[in-house]
């Protein structure tokens, strides 16, 4: 997956299903529970139900874009008991992780936007990932975007913007051709709508 890398991501055909998207996990961050109205009793409960959902569906050798805010501490040894290869998108909350982290080797690049591109074509030109949904805005960006930072504050897909909070995908993971999958799928009740 090391190869994929350029200025941004280039996806193959039949890669899709070794790419993987997350945002705001939040490990070890006790209040989100209470913020967000996790179904949580504590911590170490969602930290247990996290970790789960992560390293039972992502491989070692997956492509995981991660956007953003990954825990209130700890984030070294985070990064380490987290299965895939790592595209860091950073957030907010994620400090001290600079481009080119030392003793992480499952991070393949740190940056705050990326723009995703389809070698064959399809899905749109390129879409652009970033932590806030205010930076896609901020630059312009008229096309597809995926972010994280809203929680539960905004739907998974409005429009051509996806929000990957862990808050709306059920605190997994969202393997890259389910997502394509569902953008569709949403588009086409979208399409419905309109004409009636």
């Amino acid at each position: 997956m090391r190869t994929l890398i350029k200025h941004g991501v280039d996806i193959s055909k039949g890669q899709e299903e070794h790419v993987w998207l997350a945002s705001d996990p939040h490990f070890d961050h006790e209040r989100i529970i209470e913020y967000c109205n996790r179904p949580f009793k504590n911590v170490s409960e969602m930290n247990a139900r996290l970790l789960l959902e992560w390293n039972t569906q992502i491989a070692h050798d997956d492509l995981v874009i991660f956007l953003g805010d990954l825990s209130f501490g700890h984030m070294r040894e985070w990064i380490q008991r987290l299965n895939g290869l790592w595209i860091f998108i950073r957030g907010n909350h994620d400090k001290g992780l600079g481009p080119n982290p030392k003793g992480l080797s499952s991070i393949i690049k740190v940056a705050d936007v990326v723009f995703l591109t389809f070698v064959s074509g399809g899905y749109g030109d390129a879409w652009l990932l970033t932590h806030r949904k205010e930076t896609i805005e901020r630059i312009g960006w008229k096309g597809t975007a995926i972010h994280g930072h809203s929680h539960q504050h905004v739907p998974m897909i409005c429009g051509n913007r996806v929000n990957l909070s862990m808050d709306v995908t059920n605190f997994s993971p969202v393997r890259l051709d389910r997502l394509i999958d569902l953008m569709a799928d949403y588009a086409v009740l979208d399409q419905l709508e309109e004409a009636y």
